[in-house]
């Protein structure tokens, strides 16, 4: 009865996002960039957009591919630690008392790679997008 439960709230608690097999374009074109992986969760996003959910050496990634197979984006969740020095001193410097609450390398085709951290300061936790020489792109700290 518990499993039962615990299978319908699960089911009804759904984050919008469906559960799908790619069509083959999508999965060789992943395959091309990323090789071989059995633990993939695909899903469709609507409008033509897939993402594929995996661990990339041990970090969480997720890929963003069009319908057609075309890759848009990939976005790899990163420690503090392997952040590139540059970056962490400009967040440092510039945001003074907020941690690192998650930190993600973005690729996004045809564009520069950016990373983004997610800061907190008390409960408020804001973002920075910020270019590999440690230039800030974007901020929603107010």
């Amino acid at each position: 009865m518990l499993a039962a439960f615990s299978l319908l709230l699960t089911l009804s608690c759904g984050d919008g996002k469906s559960r799908i097999k790619p069509p083959q374009s999508v999965q060789s074109k992943f395959e091309i960039m990323y090789g071989m992986n059995r633990d993939i969760r695909w899903e469709s996003l609507g409008q033509d957009s897939i993402q594929a959910s995996f661990l990339l050496d041990g970090h969480p990634t997720t890929a963003y591919f069009d319908g057609k197979g075309n890759w848009l984006r990939t976005e790899t969740e990163l420690l503090p630690s392997e952040v590139p020095a540059v970056i962490i001193s400009t967040v440092t410097g510039a945001f003074h008392g907020r941690s690192i609450a998650k930190t993600l390398q973005i690729d996004e085709s045809g564009k520069e790679l950016i990373y983004r951290l997610y800061l907190k300061k008390g409960r408020q936790v804001s973002t920075v997008d910020l270019n590999t020489h440690g230039v800030i792109l974007i901020n929603t700290i107010r």
